[in-house]
Formats: structure tokens, C-alpha cells, sequence
């Protein structure tokens, strides 16, 4: 579950949603092995939403949807990392979706 609230350092620090998780699994993945599937699926994620905002910022310099759009990714982002957080936090392992798989 840490691993997914980790990612709420993107609104404290930047780099925060890929660093947070990132931190959080490295320092907890061998400890059990849930916890390494969801830090890894939380970096997946992190790393994609990343990714898909910064093609969109610099989409943003000539359309301004851009900015629409990232506020909606972003506020997708949040909205799927609290329901992995509860998911995770059950017990159940939870796939980000549309989430690309950068760690297998």
C-alpha cells in the first residue's frame, strides 16, 4: 500500500510520483513477495503516467488542451492510485490500467 501512496509525492517534490515508489520498493521488495508485485506495478504506472504528461506538456506549448489534458491525466492518476492503495491494502493485487510494463 505504501508503494501506491508514495506516489502523492509528485504534488511535494519533482520526479516525486516515480521517486516515492521507487524508494518505497527498493527498500521493502524483499521483504515479501506481494509487496514487489505492487511496488513494481505502482512504478510501471508511475512511470507511464510520467511519460504520457510530458509528451502532453510539450503538447501544451502549441494546443492548449494540453493543459486539459493533463490536469485529466493527472487527476486519473490520483483516482487510480487510491484505489490501488485499498486494493492493496485488502490484500489484492491490483493492475493499473492502460499501464506499461517497464519492470517484469
Amino acid at each position: 500500500m505504501a508503494c501506491h501512496l508514495a506516489s502523492f509525492a509528485q504534488f511535494i517534490i519533482p520526479f516525486g510520483g516515480v521517486l516515492g515508489p521507487l524508494v518505497v520498493w527498493l527498500l521493502r521488495k524483499d521483504d515479501h513477495s506481494f509487496i514487489d508485485d505492487q511496488g513494481k506495478e505502482s512504478l510501471n504506472f508511475q512511470m507511464s503516467l510520467s511519460s504520457a504528461q510530458f509528451v502532453l506538456l510539450l503538447l501544451a506549448r502549441w494546443q492548449n488542451g494540453g493543459y486539459f489534458l493533463f490536469g485529466m491525466l493527472t487527476l486519473a492518476g490520483v483516482v487510480f492510485a487510491i484505489i490501488a492503495s485499498i486494493k492493496a491494502n485488502e490484500g489484492v493485487a491490483y493492475r493499473y490500467p492502460l499501464s506499461y510494463r517497464f519492470l517484469r
